[in-house]
């Protein structure tokens, strides 16, 4: 287990690397912005209300004082948007005081907290890793299999961008990973860190509770030990579960008054709601596989294998093939009415970013049958490298650049002249 243990953590350095490497093409996000004036905001004592001298633009709802804690029906400038959440402010905070240690200058402040989402996907390269050896399958197939994902598929450029997405799925593996632990008869203290780690993730993303669901799932497909001991599971896991969804709630109620109103401004006639549920089902549903601008099977070519590796993962291990299978139907199914499905102009269906890691395990089996005994060696080798070349053109694009230009609200802000980095 200790070699295990090191392995992984050398897998997590070496995409690490690689995402740091890649990451000097990046173009400053206004998710960042917002993320890092919140993160100050706390950091600084004033619970998450952003100084009215800030110009900070989102969605073009904003004007005048910027309170994100009276942002809502009693605030000056519209409701916060739902689905960017207190959970990944509340992580960079940490990182902030870092780089608030080592200089104080505000465009190398704003640099460093930027490394934030190469440094999730390198943790949920580690975590999967783990994950998928901790399953029985030999570390070179593992090491292929995490690498397929993290180069070969929209993850790699994901990774550049400072997206709630990529905390999502390193929540989910680490949530599935800690059930898996227990199971292997350790401390079942980790079952608290599981749901906490599924209600973080609404916690960071409301609409991305679908993938919060998969862990307690995964937990209950296991079956559950007898008497006191099956109790006290429970108990954890909720006690994690409620812990984030409490904090929500609190954030919910200073934010709009009420603990239900999650501000997707679906009611209120004065804010627009831009994703309202009213996409028809089936288009949004194959669009988000399909469609020749955001469709999963053009921006992930490696993970069609998956598609050969269900039934060889069922056999060594059914409840998880079961949360991998439900990973992906569950979220294509709820966004599929999302009027957004496509998730604007993003490399790839970011929406479908978290269910990345679950489809790569599926893959393992099929890379350990390559290795073994040289089976499907033309249909790894072609998704692979369709994979890569695809993923090199979306590292290497200024996604954000395009996104300004094709947006005149947002390319008036003075938010992408302010930063000389």
């Amino acid at each position: 287990m200790l070699l295990d243990k090191r392995e992984s953590l050398w897998v997590g350095i070496f995409a690490l690397c690689i995402f740091l490497i890649f990451h000097s093409g990046h173009f400053y996000h206004v998710d960042e912005e917002l993320h890092f004036l919140v993160a100050d905001s706390i950091l600084n004592g004033n619970w998450g209300a952003i100084s009215p001298t800030e110009a900070v633009y989102y969605r073009g709802e904003f004007r005048g004082v910027n309170n994100f804690l009276a942002m809502g029906k009693f605030g000056p400038g519209g409701r916060f948007y739902a689905k960017s959440g207190i959970g990944q402010p509340l992580l960079v905070v940490p990182l902030l005081a870092v780089a608030r240690f080592f200089t104080h200058r505000p465009a190398l402040e704003r640099f460093i907290v930027s490394l934030f989402c190469p440094f999730l996907g390198a943790i949920t390269v580690m975590l999967l890793f783990h994950l998928i050896v901790s399953l029985g399958f030999p570390s070179i197939p593992a090491f292929v299999t995490v690498c397929s994902l993290a180069f070969g598929t929209f993850f790699f450029a994901q990774a550049k961008f400072f997206m709630n997405h990529m905390l999502a799925a390193m929540l989910l593996v680490l949530g599935i990973l800690c059930v898996r632990e227990v199971l292997q008869h350790r401390s079942v203290w980790l079952l608290f860190a599981s749901g906490l780690s599924a209600g973080w993730i609404v916690l960071a993303r409301i609409d991305c509770f679908t993938y919060a669901l998969l862990i307690p799932l995964y937990w209950v497909l296991n079956g559950q030990p007898e008497g006191s001991r099956r109790l006290r599971s429970a108990l954890l896991l909720g006690a994690g579960l409620a812990l984030s969804l409490s904090m929500l709630a609190v954030w919910n109620v200073t934010r709009s008054g009420h603990i239900f109103d999650l501000g997707y401004n679906l009611r209120d006639p004065s804010q627009p709601s831009y994703d309202a549920f009213d996409a028809p089902f089936l288009a949004g549903f194959f669009g988000q596989l399909f469609n020749l601008e955001t469709g999963l099977i053009w921006y992930a070519p490696p993970l069609l294998v998956s598609v050969l590796g269900f039934r060889a993962l069922n056999r060594v291990h059914f409840p998880l093939t079961i949360v991998t299978a439900l990973g992906l139907l569950l979220p294509l199914s709820f966004y599929a009415k999302f009027s957004n499905w496509r998730g604007e102009i993003s490399w790839g269906p970011r929406f479908l970013l978290p269910a990345l890691p679950l489809l790569a395990v599926a893959c393992a089996p099929v890379w350990e049958q390559y290795f073994a005994k040289g089976r499907h060696k033309k249909i790894l080798l072609t998704t692979l490298l369709l994979g890569l070349a695809v993923q090199l053109c979306g590292v290497l694009a200024d996604h954000n650049r395009g996104f300004v230009m094709t947006s005149e609200r947002i390319a008036r802000q003075p938010l992408y002249g302010k930063l000389p980095f």
